[in-house]
């Protein structure tokens, strides 16, 4: 059993440390998604799992892919398992994400790029981002998008789930929309804005009225 020490290495203490942090499936910290301290690895320099922002990633190239768009592939071979990218973009409260959502919508943008980073927050690569933005969908994907800690924040990696050979396009699985958060959330707003109204007979008068659901002087008591 191994316990967090304060310089945040669970490897510190297991035996062969150095030769399995050298190993990218040996290091604990990179199995809990947690990109290492490089001042307190054991690893020291050889650390190949230290933070995003610093680390040595494949060269990709966003290029046309015709009707479906933009789309990114990878310029040299990546291996299964490497961290491909960094979703990067502006990271916004759910409800300023909802405010944008609903300007973009508004202003006719048929693209944006909203991804679910927390329950609290969201990563709005519309206007800033960076080439993870340009990843498109597919049923058999290369990819997938993985959380990550980075000194101390929530982050979100691309990361090849399958050996990628140069020139291949990069994708994962869209299925779970990274959207589904904010959208659902944007449209029990809107339907809360638009008030819900239903038809009732009063029993006092006979008369079919309309009645508020959310106003709460109307009960089903009352409207019964």
């Amino acid at each position: 059993m191994h316990s967090r020490k304060a310089d945040g290495c669970l490897n510190r203490e297991a035996e062969g440390c150095l030769k399995r942090l050298l190993k990218a499936d040996g290091c604990l910290n990179r199995l809990l998604k947690v990109c290492c301290e490089p001042r307190s690895c054991p690893a020291g320099e050889a650390c190949q799992n230290g933070s995003l922002a610093k680390r040595e990633l494949p060269p990709l190239r966003v290029v046309s892919m015709g009707a479906k768009g933009w789309g990114v592939v990878a310029q040299q071979h990546i291996p299964a398992g490497a961290l491909v990218a960094e979703y990067l973009g502006e990271v916004v409260t759910v409800a300023e994400g909802k405010r944008r959502l609903a300007a973009y919508a508004a202003s006719g943008l048929a693209h944006t790029y909203l991804m679910d980073l927390s329950k609290a927050e969201v990563i709005d690569a519309t206007v800033k981002g960076g080439t993870a933005r340009f990843i498109n969908h597919s049923c058999e994907p290369n990819c997938e998008t993985q959380k990550w800690q980075d000194g101390g924040e929530l982050v979100v990696a691309i990361v090849a789930t399958t050996a990628i050979p140069a020139g291949t396009e990069l994708t994962y699985d869209y299925s779970l929309d990274p959207q589904a958060h904010l959208t659902a959330q944007l449209q029990a707003a809107e339907q809360e804005a638009e008030r819900r109204v239903r038809r009732q007979v009063d029993s006092r008068t006979g008369e079919e009225v309309e009645v508020d659901d959310l106003d709460p002087m109307h009960s089903e008591d009352e409207a019964a």
